[in-house]
């Protein structure tokens, strides 16, 4: 670490789906403040999910307004973790002219599944290591062309979140790999755009942001906008990345080994790569650029297992206002055995869930005990598809809803075998962001020797070797049924 580092302080941003978030961080690590802002969601029409930028911008000034007030030295960089996936349609100069269509929006499903029909969707996914997927910008833009031309042909540039931000506060348009790709518009084989992916969408070159790599220095804030967010005119704005990848580096997950796997109302399952061949991960997987140089993220969305708990939850007996200390005594409680119930989870290969194999004697927490089986039995699926695909698995980071409950990250060290890690500290993000402005302003000498006084507190489960012969005699009960189920479906 450079000797000027002591007095370095870096401002990571986390402008995620439903608020921005901020941390304000000594070069060492060390966290001096947090804060955030909600932002709204907007649905005008069924089916569509869009943000206001000028609201999105307003949420991440006061954030940082509230971190620099509270700056014991002038602030030495800053870099921006964005939720990728989302679109704004934006004049030549970089300016929104719509709102953004975020990658919650399902106006173009039916592009989506004409695509998928059509084959064009493999030919995406070799260029791009993507699969196309409802709520992703590509679709969005199409759904523009086709329906909202005007829109359309005054958009001299799609822009995502990261872009938007950068460009107002340092007056320049620059997105980055790790975002861009997930429009999916990056090309896995070089790192810049898929111009043959983006000519069939109707765009060029022209209509894209120039790229720069996560953790580069773009330049200072504008006066007028350092003035106002209480910056120096010396702080430094880096290029940021996708808020996932910007999680992983937060967890030092840039060598193939470690996953990450995301609890919310979505369970996401993030991994990494070194290289960018498609035919080493499960087909399953997407392929996405890494915030660490020369790394690339594989994931994949395995299910809404977090509304599928809520759901089961809303029916728990007792205190209908904390249903989870039920769930937390059951799992307590609870000693894996042949005769319990399974439940399987609706995911993505899965239209319903199900419950076989109830008696008579079986009562509320059985069946919630056998709810979080399931979709631990699901997560193991998804291991052990890494693990035949020859990627290691050395220990997984438990974050979210899910972490919280050590009873659970406890069954899921058994039931997969793994070490599990659970962290609940949700500026992940930020924290990851706060790691790459430090890099672009060179008082972090690189991430191998920056991370540790990043990393966060996790609390780790092991697994029992009992309870691990229990589940793994189960698990392949629950395959059966899977395969039966599936038969009938």
């Amino acid at each position: 670490m450079n000797t000027s580092s002591a007095h370095s302080r870096l401002i990571g941003i986390d402008c995620g789906t439903t608020a921005v978030k901020g941390v304000l961080c000594r070069a060492d690590g060390t966290e001096l403040a947090r804060a955030q802002h909600t932002i709204p969601l907007l649905t005008p029409n069924p089916g569509w999910a869009e943000q206001d930028p000028e609201a999105v911008w307003a949420a991440l000034c006061d954030v940082v307004r509230a971190l620099t007030a509270r700056a014991d030295a002038p602030i030495t960089a800053l870099s921006i973790a964005a939720q990728a996936g989302s679109i704004i349609p934006a004049d030549a100069h970089g300016r929104p002219i719509y709102p953004m269509i975020t990658f919650l929006d399902t106006r173009a499903a039916g592009l989506v599944a004409a695509w998928q029909r059509d084959g064009w969707s493999e030919t995406v996914r070799d260029h791009t290591g993507w699969s196309l997927q409802i709520g992703q910008p590509i679709a969005s833009i199409a759904w523009l062309r086709a329906h909202r031309p005007d829109v359309f042909a005054a958009a001299g540039l799609f822009i995502e979140p990261h872009d938007d931000l950068v460009r107002r506060l340092t007056g320049r348009v620059i997105g980055n790999p790790s975002c861009a790709a997930q429009i999916p518009l990056i090309d896995r084989r070089n790192g810049d755009y898929a111009l043959e992916i983006a000519a069939a969408v109707g765009l060029a070159a022209h209509s894209l942001p120039p790229l720069a790599a996560s953790g580069s220095a773009i330049g200072p804030a504008k006066p007028d906008v350092a003035e106002a967010l209480g910056l120096s005119r010396d702080t430094l704005i880096v290029t940021g990345g996708q808020d996932h990848a910007c999680e992983a580096l937060a967890l030092g997950l840039i060598d193939p080994g470690g996953l990450m796997l995301s609890t919310g109302t979505a369970w996401v399952i993030t991994g990494i790569a070194d290289c960018a061949d498609l035919s080493a991960i499960p087909r399953q997987m997407d392929l996405n650029v890494h915030v660490a140089p020369q790394r690339w993220t594989i994931s994949t969305y395995m299910g809404g297992f977090g509304a599928v708990l809520a759901w089961w939850l809303s029916g728990a007996p007792g205190n209908p206002h904390d249903p989870y200390a039920r769930l937390e005594h059951a799992l307590e409680m609870h000693t894996p055995d042949r005769q319990n119930p399974y439940f399987l989870p609706e995911s993505q290969q899965r239209p319903a869930s199900a419950f076989a194999g109830l008696r008579l004697s079986h009562r509320w927490d059985d069946m919630a005990c056998a709810v979080v089986e399931g979709i631990a039995f699901e997560t193991r699926r998804m291991i052990d598809a890494l693990r035949a695909a020859a990627l290691p698995v050395q220990t997984l980071y438990m974050l979210g809803g899910a972490a919280r409950s050590s009873r659970w990250a406890r069954t899921l060290a058994d039931v997969l075998d793994t070490p599990i890690r659970a962290c609940d500290d949700t500026y992940l993000g930020a924290r990851g962001a706060a790691i790459l402005a430090g890099l672009g302003a060179g008082v972090l000498p690189s991430i191998a020797q920056a991370w540790p006084g990043f990393a966060p507190h996790v609390e780790e489960s092991t697994p029992d070797p009992t309870r691990q012969a229990a589940y793994q005699a189960r698990f392949e009960r629950y395959c059966a049924l899977s395969n039966y189920q599936a038969a009938f479906e």
